[in-house]
C-alpha cells in the first residue's frame, strides 16, 4: 500500500520520481502523518491534520486516513485551495519492508555474543 511508515524525507525523494506520485508517511519531526507528493519537479510535504477524530489537509474531514486519500485521489482536484497538486500514482511499500506489527517472537531457542535467537 501506499504507507510507508517512518521513513526519512530523503528517502522520499527518491522514491517520488513522476509528478502526482505519493506516499503518506509517519512524520518524523511532528507528531502525525504527512502526504508526500511529486509535483512540478519537487517533493511537497502536506501535514495530516487530526482535529476531533477527522483527518483533513484543508477541506472535508474523514474518519481515517485510507478515507482521506481516496477522497483525494478520485475527486481529481487540487489537495489544498492553495496548490495545484494531486494526486495521481501511489508509490506502494516494497512487499519484503516489515513492520514492527508484522514480527511475532516465539520461545527464546538461543543467544550468542551478538542477540539472541527466537
Amino acid at each position: 500500500d501506499w504507507y510507508h511508515g517512518a521513513i526519512p524525507r530523503l528517502e522520499v525523494q527518491q522514491l517520488l520520481e513522476n509528478s502526482g506520485d505519493f506516499l503518506v508517511r509517519k512524520s518524523q519531526e511532528k507528531h502525525g502523518y504527512v502526504l508526500s507528493v511529486q509535483w512540478d519537479g519537487s517533493s511537497r510535504h502536506f501535514l495530516i491534520q487530526n482535529t476531533d477524530n477527522l483527518y483533513r489537509l484543508d477541506g472535508e474531514g474523514f474518519n481515517s486516513i485510507p478515507k482521506l486519500i481516496h477522497h483525494l485521489q478520485s475527486s481529481r482536484q487540487p489537495i489544498t485551495k492553495r496548490s495545484d497538486v494531486l494526486l495521481k500514482k501511489p508509490v506502494l511499500k516494497d512487499k519484503w519492508v516489515l513492520e514492527h506489527d508484522d514480527i511475532i517472537l516465539g520461545p527464546l531457542i538461543g543467544r550468542g555474543n551478538f542477540g539472541e535467537v527466537y
